[in-house]
């Protein structure tokens, strides 16, 4: 007998996450060195307006940067470097998250 696989198989797609928000943060990169625990990241784009502290360098260097490809990009629009981004990776999935309503940071802000 033979059974009809009505579930099709989830396959996990590798991604190009961008994150973006005024000044980057160690809450932040903690959020992304989670999100890529549990995804196929292929890059990661943080985009700000401000440039990192040197904790934060340092937190990025040593926690993230090994395991995972991540270029910070200072900018005066996000979205003129999320459309250059999008244009580079056309066809590729892309994620855009604004980094204030991304892991911890947006469970700190939760009212309930």
């Amino acid at each position: 007998m033979k059974f009809l696989n009505i579930f099709p198989k989830r396959t996990l797609y590798e991604e190009i996450f961008i994150g973006f928000r005024s000044e980057i943060g160690i809450v932040d990169l903690q959020g992304i060195e989670e999100y890529i625990s549990q995804r196929k990241v292929e890059n990661i784009y943080l985009l700000a307006y401000k440039d990192l502290n040197e904790k934060v360098r340092d937190y990025l260097e040593k926690k993230i940067k090994p395991k995972q490809e991540v270029e910070f990009i200072l900018t005066d629009s996000f979205q003129k470097e999320i459309k250059k981004i999008k244009v580079s990776h056309k066809g590729k999935r892309i994620r855009v998250q604004d980094m204030e309503e991304f892991g911890q940071r947006a469970m700190s802000r939760d009212v309930c």
